[in-house]
């Protein structure tokens, strides 16, 4: 049962005689079939099938950590669907964990710079041969980045305190 037409359309002109003039798409899964017009779930599934289909595809550092066994998904899903952590938080941990930040190592290897060297150090020691730019050396080791370093450790710290406190109990006796 289509939808109704009004006088004077043209009915060689409808293509979709769906309730919702839209495509319908069906597909098989594990023998029952299914149908239905274009909607957000749809669009899920099909992400879904396609990144099932193409990560084994790939060799790379993602699809590494994606197809081993115990790493803590179940954490990483429960942070990835924590409506309270921004977008750009959860995609530099995708981008850390799959090795993938863009800093000078991997852009050189990627064609996009010519050289690794880390160019605060540079800038801060000229005369001293600069550290490669990598993950690990931004968070950890760039001198020219230890204060702000610092300052993110120990705001972390106030952080847990805080919540310790909260969530502390004195016990009286």
């Amino acid at each position: 049962m289509g939808r109704r037409r009004s006088r004077g359309e043209d009915i060689d002109n409808v293509r979709w005689d769906g309730l919702s003039l839209q495509p319908d798409f069906s597909w098989t899964e594990e023998g029952v079939k299914y149908k239905c017009s274009m909607n957000k779930t749809l669009w899920t599934k099909v992400h879904l099938k396609v990144s099932e289909l193409q990560l084994p595809l790939h060799k790379n550092y993602t699809s590494e950590f994606f197809n081993q066994e115990d790493n803590s998904r179940h954490l990483l899903w429960k942070h990835w669907q924590d409506k309270t952590v921004s977008d750009r938080s959860k995609r530099r941990l995708l981008q850390s964990i799959s090795h993938q930040c863009p800093c000078a190592q991997l852009l050189e290897l990627w064609g996009l710079r010519d050289n690794n060297e880390c160019r605060l150090c540079k800038r801060l020691h000229p005369e001293v041969t600069p550290w490669l730019e990598s993950l690990g050396h931004i968070q950890a080791r760039c001198p020219a980045l230890q204060r702000p370093r610092i300052a993110v450790h120990h705001g972390i710290w106030r952080e847990l305190l805080t919540a310790i406190s909260r969530n502390s109990v004195e016990i009286q006796r």
